[in-house]
């Protein structure tokens, strides 16, 4: 039998022992012959030596054929031999000379690669062993860079690191190594690629996508209205559920469902994917079965009754039958195909930037309100009347367009080569507006989106200086010898507080003293 030895110990036995004379080196398939990612040699197309091999192919067992030897003729062990000579089992192999050398050379001069087509097709091991050794901290560390290279653009990410003047970044460099980073960043996996789901052409991401929507739907604020539409996220390369939409501020990439409040929070989202394999409202069209499963997870989460507002992408007679069903209400534009021969008294539409005909379960014509329209022959903006549902849809159906702005605002200018680097961004990146979002809705100093980004919250400390007018304690009330102005409501008064030392009516030291 051969020996059992690594690539790298067989050339260095090689190397150092002139009596051995070896016609061929019998390689085992590497340790991440199965990986979706796999290593590549660093030496030219067309060859190469020993020094271009990756580390994995040279920690590989091999086995030492040498001059003389009947191994290669022996058939006994069927799992380095290919069984017949067809296209599919041709024996992939280097050489770094261009005819056979000479029967006694100290050197491989033939490195050949015998692959069974069982290994070839066998499950994936997980990760690639690689030692990443990322903890919590180490990993929020990684995404403030990612969140910093949405306001701090830079061409290339390796830029961050260099020692130029013009391009260095003091606390990118001392938070984190650029090799750590890289290795981060390449690795990263959210799921095991030894069980993907076939029929999901998203499992690569799908299980952060279900954690964030539980987290998002948790803490969606309290709100009544809620609009449903799409987000794009800008991808460039080849993929099968990339997108063109005409008319979109991002034309080509991927397309995201979206349920969102007015002001912008993002509580679910799903991507796009052609056909759904978990569709239980397939006849009412795609549009609509989304509404429909957005309303039973938001039903699901927070029990109640709501009002969903959409386009006329989503908006049907029969959708708003099904929604009342379920004690919701919607509003929406419709395409005049879509009305199902609704037996209307006038067809009446509402001319504003666009003609369009709107269609509502919880809102009706009446009360008008006043708005002001420009009038283009008078040249001047004069006040016309709108119906209650036009006001509905115009109040309350920008909420997913206002999350696009937030998030394109500051999109993270770091991109990886694999298609999923994308839609992960934007997981990270919809996760951080929401965050500003309820920031925003719970704080009493909110935060604009640019200093969120690198802002750190937390909870308040629990040792403040408390001002000494609202410690409630020795606030005694005596007279003074002039008349000055009280401090509360600003009336000539003849007392003060003797430890505020400020002018103070008897009646109004309670207000003062009150925080």
């Amino acid at each position: 039998m051969p020996r059992a030895l690594s690539l790298y110990e067989i050339t260095d036995l090689l190397e150092t022992d002139d009596t051995i004379e070896a016609s061929a080196i019998v390689i085992q398939p590497p340790e991440n012959a199965a990986s979706p990612v796999s290593d590549e040699d660093s030496g030219d197309e067309e060859g190469g030596t020993i020094n271009n091999l990756p580390g994995y192919l040279l920690r590989a067992p091999a086995y030492l054929i040498q001059d003389g030897s009947d191994e290669e003729s022996d058939t006994s062990d069927p799992t380095y031999v290919p069984e017949d000579n067809s296209p599919d089992d041709e024996v992939p192999s280097t050489s770094t000379a261009q005819q056979p050398p000479p029967s006694k050379k100290k050197k491989v001069t033939k490195i050949v690669l015998k692959w069974k087509k069982a290994d070839l097709t066998a499950q994936p091991v997980a990760g690639r062993g690689v030692n990443l050794g990322l903890t919590s901290s180490k990993f929020k560390c990684f995404l403030r860079i990612i969140f910093l290279s949405g306001y701090v653009s830079i061409p290339r990410r390796r830029m961050l690191w260099e020692r130029r003047i013009d391009a260095h970044n003091v606390l990118v460099s001392a938070a984190m190594r650029r090799d750590c980073f890289e290795t981060i960043f390449s690795n990263l996996h959210i799921a095991d690629n030894a069980n993907l789901d076939p029929m999901d052409k998203f499992s690569k991401l799908r299980p952060l996508i279900n954690k964030l929507n539980d987290r998002c739907m948790k803490f969606v604020p309290n709100e009544t209205y809620f609009s449903f539409g799409e987000s794009m996220v800008p991808y460039f390369g080849r993929h099968g559920c990339k997108q063109f939409i005409h008319g979109k501020p991002i034309r080509f990439g991927f397309k995201f469902w979206c349920g969102a409040t007015r002001l912008g929070y993002i509580c679910w989202f799903q991507p796009y994917q052609g056909k759904n394999p978990d569709n239980k409202h397939e006849e009412y069209g795609v549009g609509a079965s989304l509404v429909l499963q957005f309303s039973e997870a938001l039903v699901q989460a927070h029990p109640g009754q709501y009002h969903f507002v959409f386009d006329n992408f989503f908006t049907s007679i029969a959708l708003l039958d099904m929604l009342s069903s379920m004690g919701h209400q919607a509003t929406g534009t419709v395409r005049k195909d879509r009305i199902d021969k609704a037996p209307l008294e006038s067809d009446v539409v509402w001319h504003d930037n666009s003609v369009v005909t709107v269609v509502s379960s919880g809102a009706g014509i009446d009360p008008l309100c006043l708005v002001n329209r420009y009038y283009q022959k008078l040249k001047k903006k004069i006040q016309v009347q709108q119906p209650n549902m036009i006001k509905v849809y115009n109040h309350f159906m920008g909420g997913v367009d206002r999350a696009d702005e937030n998030i394109d605002k500051y999109r993270a200018s770091i991109r990886g080569k694999k298609w999923y680097s994308s839609p992960l961004l934007f997981c990270f990146e919809l996760a951080l507006q929401n965050a500003w979002q309820l920031h925003k809705t719970y704080d009493k100093k909110p935060m604009d989106l640019l200093e969120f980004h690198p802002g750190r919250t937390g909870r308040p400390s629990q040792k403040r200086n408390i001002d000494s007018r609202y410690d409630g304690q020795n606030h005694v009330i005596v007279k003074q010898g002039k008349q000055t102005w009280c401090a509360q409501c600003h009336k000539n008064t003849t007392f003060r507080c003797e430890k505020c030392d400020v002018a103070l009516h008897v009646k109004c030291s309670v207000g003062y003293h009150t925080e």
